[in-house]
């Protein structure tokens, strides 16, 4: 069984010791708190340079082209963070589609391989949802652990790699079930990549429903990982939730552990016909490059303190 660690001393051996010194003496820093573009990264004209500079989590399809994944790499090569998070994946899926999916991968990203984390899938213990498998909870795990492996090997060690964030406060299909049949999965993976909300409560301990539900991997697993959240943000659910709140949420509650964190924006404006909006440095925009005002939920062009959109038209394609 490959170890994370034969990944890592391959690619940054030489860089370990003064990485390890800097570690030691350095003050703590808090996570960087970037941009999850949702399914409007397929309208990038803004979002390539409003990301400079910041995490980026980009949904990608696993039969993405070699184009469109090389146009995504020159969009956002700016970003501090690329997080790839890999979409249409079923148990169904067989080893060629990820093997092929993992060179086109290596093909567009290796220029900035040493800031791209891939995630393979998302939320996948939802059955009815994310992942498409009719055996039970724990065999379903276990496939995926199968093709896991497959596409981290396919992979080698370009990049850093992980396994899905799950839906840990999911009632009907248990997270740890699932974590159980895959536990090879996350064990091999390079880092935790967490979804984490703050819920009310759930039918599971309360840290599995709250904004720390992140801690849950390494509870469970026994093993400490660098940690990212996808997802980061209050409860979505709440019918009086609105865009201040979550602004504050993000400002207030963001955990400082995770090496990066790319909330995601509920839009709670009535107004306004878009399911999810853009969190960029503190203030919210609509995927067609609006600013979205906060508490009034009017939209305008963006203030003069925030990137411009007119200069992020140069991969109008994508």
């Amino acid at each position: 069984m490959r170890l994370p660690l034969t990944k890592l001393l391959a690619k940054w051996g030489r860089f370990l010791l003064p990485t390890l010194c800097f570690l030691l003496f350095a003050p703590a820093a808090s996570a960087a708190v970037g941009t999850h573009t949702s399914y409007s990264h397929q309208l990038p004209d803004f979002f390539c340079g409003a990301t400079t500079g910041l995490p980026v989590t980009l949904l990608v399809s696993l039969n993405a082209d070699q184009t469109y994944m090389t146009d995504l790499k020159n969009c956002y090569q700016n970003s501090s963070h690329i997080i790839i998070r890999l979409m249409d994946l079923s148990s169904t899926t067989q080893g060629p589609v990820l093997q092929a999916a993992a060179a086109r991968l290596i093909a567009a990203f290796t220029s900035v391989a040493s800031k791209t984390y891939i995630i393979l899938g998302n939320e996948l213990n939802n059955l009815a949802v994310e992942y498409t498998c009719s055996a039970s909870l724990r065999d379903c795990g276990s496939i995926y652990a199968s093709q896991f492996s497959i596409f981290n090997t396919a992979i080698g060690t370009t990049f850093q790699v992980a396994a899905a964030p799950l839906d840990t406060s999911n009632s009907i299909y248990d997270a740890a079930v699932f974590l159980d049949g895959a536990r090879s999965a996350y064990l091999n993976s390079d880092f935790y990549a967490a979804n984490s909300y703050a819920l009310p409560s759930c039918a599971y301990p309360q840290l599995r429903c709250s904004q720390n539900s992140w801690q849950w991997y390494e509870q469970t697993l026994g093993v400490t990982k660098p940690v990212i959240l996808t997802e980061f943000g209050p409860n979505h659910s709440d019918p009086s939730l609105t865009l201040s709140q979550q602004i504050n949420f993000i400002a207030t509650q963001a955990p400082s552990v995770p090496i990066a964190i790319t909330p995601l924006i509920k839009n709670t404006c009535s107004s306004l016909p878009w399911d999810w909006l853009i969190y960029i440095r503190g203030q919210v925009y609509d995927p067609d490059c609006n600013y979205v005002d906060p508490t009034t939920c009017t939209i305008s062009t963006p203030p003069a303190n925030s990137a411009s959109c007119s200069i992020f038209s140069m991969y109008p394609s994508l």
